[in-house]
């Protein structure tokens, strides 16, 4: 771009949604030359939801991920939390297991993953799971400070890394440190 000389280049372009572009194309939404410039091999990959075989292997992967910056390493899931993330929809697909996951290495104290490592996702399959050191009925408040505080210290009081982790701005975390003293 911006040159005088022509440069050839062979590209290949890899393109995803979650839309139906057929529909799109019907309500002029989305262009059809457009449609069929990228349709030359069309993959359906189904959601996670459709496919729950596919959660142990994934599991282990980010399983294996997460180990690789942990002074003490995840080994398993416990059956009762396989169970958990076997029954929930996953209307996130892979990119949610991800982070569900993530979020447990973070917060298990311990070398298994237990459905207790996975607060507040689930909330459609029973009892939201309180984080450990917290009464059952918890104010979202006492979750919240018990959460940021357990980021915090996997983190090591690096809050730019906390402040990512838990998908806020750091000037936000800021904020919530100073009303939850933290």
């Amino acid at each position: 771009m911006g040159g005088n000389q022509r440069i050839r280049v062979d590209v290949r372009i890899i393109a995803a949604t979650n839309q139906n572009l057929m529909e799109a194309i019907s309500q002029k939404t989305f262009r059809e030359d457009l449609f069929y410039r990228l349709s030359v091999v069309p993959i359906h990959l189904p959601p996670l939801r459709e496919r729950k075989d596919d959660i142990p292997p994934l599991v282990d992967h980010f399983i294996r991920q997460f180990n690789r910056g942990r002074k003490k390493p995840l080994t398993a899931v416990s059956p009762a939390a396989m169970e958990v993330l076997m029954k929930y929809h996953w209307p996130g697909n892979v990119r949610e297991l991800g982070n569900a996951m993530e979020r447990a290495a973070i917060l298990e104290g311990d070398e298994v993953i237990t459905p207790s490592s996975l607060p507040g996702l689930f909330p459609a399959m029973g009892a939201i799971a309180v984080p450990a050191g917290l009464p059952q009925l918890a104010s979202l408040q006492e979750v919240e400070k018990e959460y940021i505080a357990s980021i915090l210290k996997e983190t090591k009081g690096n809050r730019t890394q906390a402040a990512k982790i838990l998908g806020i701005d750091r000037k936000t975390l800021y904020q919530k440190l100073k009303k939850i003293h933290v």
